[in-house]
């Protein structure tokens, strides 16, 4: 979550009000579209939906204020105005996925016998536990951070935050690496844009 001004934005999309819809966006869901049914297609981006409305309510709580939301191939980002408070920083960085892990329970118990609630369910529980993970650009490595930060390191924070999510990233190649030799590159390929992300933050 960062402050970006808008003409920064501007090439490689369009805007929405203060809604940024880059083109990789645009063509990563019309590739979803085309590739899952409807029922699926629904239930990940009203998932998605209540991801960033909690982020946006927890801002609007705090009175933390937007500047922009864009939207890319690699998801969504707030962007905001500086948040200077540990605590800040970690309720915004949580209110997503925990709106998530919410969302996934309530369905799960309210709607046993329904097959789009337990497909809405299962898509909140899996968006909200992988932005927990605790690695950067995700919510997971922003209220790691913060949980730094509020522990009293000070400075030192940011240095032990990165030494902890490379440790994470290097023995999570271990496995990727594994099922990669197996014929399954999914994990590979999600550490090595993990470990892009955080060179490029």
């Amino acid at each position: 979550m960062r402050s970006v001004r808008k003409p920064e934005l501007s090439a490689g999309g369009v805007w929405f009000g203060r809604c940024f819809l880059s083109s990789g966006a645009i063509f990563w869901l019309t590739l979803f579209c085309m590739l899952t049914s409807g029922r699926l297609m629904s239930a990940v981006l009203l998932s998605a939906a209540l991801h960033e409305g909690g982020h946006l309510c927890a801002c609007r709580l705090l009175g933390v204020r937007v500047r922009a939301v864009r939207i890319t191939f690699c998801g969504a980002e707030l962007l905001l105005e500086e948040l200077r408070r540990p605590l800040q920083r970690l309720a915004v960085a949580a209110a997503g996925p925990g709106v998530n892990l919410l969302c996934a329970f309530a369905a799960a118990l309210a709607f046993p016998q329904q097959a789009w609630a337990q497909l809405f369910a299962g898509a909140s529980l899996i968006l909200g536990l992988f932005n927990l993970l605790p690695i950067p650009p995700l919510d997971g490595g922003r209220i790691l951070l913060s949980l730094l930060e509020l522990a009293g390191l000070g400075a030192g924070a940011e240095g032990v935050f990165h030494y902890l999510v490379t440790v994470l990233l290097v023995l999570a190649l271990v496995p990727g690496v594994t099922l990669a030799l197996e014929g399954n590159l999914s994990l590979l390929l999600l550490v090595l844009w993990l470990l892009f992300q955080q060179r490029a933050a």
